[in-house]
């Protein structure tokens, strides 16, 4: 994630965290609870407002999150005190993750992460994810498809669906699902492929 990408988070936090609670994730969260088993510890990159990691938590999984946002981060510790300690500041990219981490995780979610990625980042990004999964983990992944214009300094990397699934399938994951949906707070402009790997 570029530094102006980043920045535009930190400073549109507030703001963020209530315009993500309110977009109708149904979709996601049904597909999250179809494949991630019951119980499973989960870990989110790039969990912004925590909506997902609120409904998981709801659901029984043991939550986990990192994001590089320091305001999302002390947001979700106030929002789950009792399990405070399972929130770091971090990302794909830069990261210093407590050692008891490392292949430990069920599953690795990232929802509206992947696109801010630069193509020269994402094969370090996969490494990472392999770093925390376990040995048949699942990543679902959700990033937006094509281009997309930005005025407000935030970077977007042009994807394809079968690209995304190409530089995954490269690196030993299996395709378990894709799906195409429209944008959750309603941009005509903007479409999401959501992908469900098994490592």
């Amino acid at each position: 994630m570029s530094s102006q990408t980043q920045q535009f988070y930190e400073n549109n936090s507030y703001d963020l965290i209530k315009r993500y609670d309110t977009a109708d994730m149904s979709d996601l969260h049904q597909l999250l609870t179809h494949h991630i088993p019951f119980k499973s510890k989960i870990i989110d990159i790039g969990f912004g407002s925590g909506r997902d990691l609120a409904f998981l938590n709801s659901q029984g999984f043991e939550i986990y999150g990192m994001d590089p946002v320091e305001v999302f981060v002390v947001q979700a510790q106030h929002r789950f005190p009792d399990i405070r300690e399972h929130f770091e500041v971090g990302s794909f990219i830069s990261n210093d993750l407590p050692f008891e981490w490392l292949t430990s995780f069920d599953a690795v979610i990232s929802i509206a992460v992947w696109m801010h990625l630069k193509a020269a980042e994402r094969s370090k990004a996969i490494e990472f994810i392999q770093s925390l999964l376990k040995q048949d983990g699942l990543i679902i992944l959700s990033f937006s498809l094509g281009c997309r214009e930005s005025d407000d300094g935030r970077h977007f990397e042009p994807l394809e669906l079968q690209e995304v699934i190409q530089e995954f399938s490269d690196s030993g994951f299996t395709v378990i699902e894709s799906i195409c949906t429209n944008d959750s707070l309603g941009r005509d402009s903007i479409e999401w492929a959501t992908v469900v790997f098994k490592r």
